[in-house]
């Protein structure tokens, strides 16, 4: 029986590196969308094709209409994607975590073709498959991977708007909503504030300040809330304050991993806080 050497190289820095890439792709691609609106003409929707393909010719919009569903239409499918962002998150460092499960079962760091198909091909396809609550839970009760309460939570009731945005076309119904009848969706921004002789007061980026005030910045954990039959939408601002959320779980994501390394020995301390 022949043997293969294998070397892998752990980066945790691109985990979180291709995060941030994925949101501001993200960013970029809603923003450039939104500078559009003003240029959309509604008597030529036509796709760039030379023979046009009409599937109802009594639906009629006009220039308002258009625009307030095209505005509605990028917003929530830059937040969709944002979500998804984190689940490749999620999967990449599942991968990482079972390498170290392997390494601290298996001194030797010998093991068959069978067994590596089993953890890193069928294992990545099961993990592919679980939902995100479930990947979390994996994480937790497979690897001991405890993340921070308040941002996991933020991350679940996004994935429940994303459920509700791919599933039930954005309408909100039984499924989606908690014991209130409504569903909340939740977040953390990051909100500037302003101290000044009146006391500390909500700053608006692009307000003229006095010279001798105090600018404060602090995390704000916020609420969104959805009626049955509700659609759902959000605003610009509640976008990127989303995206922003989910860059700070990604960011504890990587930290709890990296502390886990160090614990177990498969990080370098020093290469840590160089």
């Amino acid at each position: 029986m022949s043997e293969q050497h294998i070397h892998i190289s752990v980066n945790l820095d691109c985990l979180c590196g291709q995060l941030k890439r994925s949101l501001q792709k993200i960013i970029f691609l809603v923003s450039a969308s939104l500078q559009k609106l003003a240029l959309i003409n509604a008597e030529t929707l036509e796709l760039p094709i030379p023979f046009k393909t009409v599937f109802d010719d009594g639906l009629m919009w006009s220039r308002g209409v258009l625009q307030e569903n095209y505005c509605e239409w990028v917003l929530c499918n830059g937040f969709r994607d944002a979500i998804e962002a984190v689940g490749a998150a999620l999967e990449e460092a599942h991968r990482v975590l079972t390498l170290w499960s392997l390494l601290d079962e298996n001194s030797q760091c010998k093991l068959s073709g069978a067994k590596w198909n089993e953890l890193f091909i069928e294992g990545d396809k099961h993990f592919h498959r679980l939902g995100l609550p479930d990947k979390l839970s994996h994480l937790r009760l497979n690897h001991e991977l405890f993340l921070d309460e308040h941002l996991s939570s933020h991350l679940l009731s996004i994935n429940k708007a994303r459920n509700c945005l791919v599933h039930r076309g954005g309408t909100v119904s039984g499924r989606d909503v908690t014991t209130n009848n409504e569903m909340e969706v939740t977040w953390r921004s990051m909100c500037f504030f302003l101290n000044d002789e009146g006391g500390e007061k909500a700053l608006q980026i692009g307000a003229r300040v006095e010279k001798g005030s105090i600018i404060g910045i602090r995390f704000q954990d916020t609420c969104k809330s959805f009626s049955i039959g509700q659609r759902i939408r959000f605003r610009a601002q509640e976008v990127s304050d989303v995206c922003w959320s989910l860059f700070l779980f990604g960011d504890d994501l990587v930290q709890k991993i990296s502390d886990l390394g160090l614990q177990r020995g498969f990080l370098n301390a020093k290469a840590e806080s160089a």
